[in-house]
C-alpha cells in the first residue's frame, strides 16, 4: 500500500514507517513501487531515497518484476533462453517472477528449481 496525503501527494514519512515495520518484523523481501495497477507510483526521488537509506539499514534490496511474454506459451528451450536473456544477462540484479496464467505457461516448483540453479544470484 502506498500512502497518500489528503491532497494526493506521496506521504514519504508514512511509507518509510510502513516499510521499516515490514522489514523489521515480517520480511526483507519487499516488492515496492510496482507497475501492475497499483496506481500512481512515487517519483524517482522518493524511490531513490528509499533505496539509498532504508535498503542498507534493513538489508532490503531492489527486485525487478518479470513476466513471461504474453504472445504464446514458451516451450522449455524458449523458457531457458528467456531467463538467460534476463536473469543471465544481468547477474547483479535480482528478479521476482510474476507467474501469470495468461502467459500460456504457469511455472512449477520443478521449473523454478532448475531456473534458480542456472541463475542463483538473480532469481528470487
Amino acid at each position: 500500500m502506498v500512502p497518500w496525503t489528503a491532497d494526493y501527494k506521496f506521504d514519504a514519512a508514512v511509507f518509510r514507517r510502513q516499510s521499516r515495520t515490514i522489514a523489521r518484523h515480517l520480511t526483507r523481501h519487499i516488492y515496492i513501487f510496482g507497475m501492475a495497477g497499483e496506481g500512481f507510483t512515487p517519483d524517482a526521488g522518493h524511490r531513490l531515497a528509499f533505496l539509498a537509506d532504508d535498503r542498507r539499514a534493513y538489508r532490503v534490496g531492489p527486485v525487478a518484476q518479470l513476466s513471461l511474454p504474453a504472445w504464446g506459451a514458451l516451450n522449455d528451450v524458449e523458457l531457458d533462453r528467456f531467463f538467460a536473456e534476463t536473469c543471465g544477462r544481468f547477474p547483479d540484479c535480482r528478479f521476482h517472477h510474476y507467474n501469470l496464467a495468461r502467459s500460456g505457461r504457469v511455472l512449477t516448483a520443478v521449473d523454478y528449481r532448475r531456473l534458480a540453479e542456472a541463475h542463483p544470484s538473480s532469481l528470487r
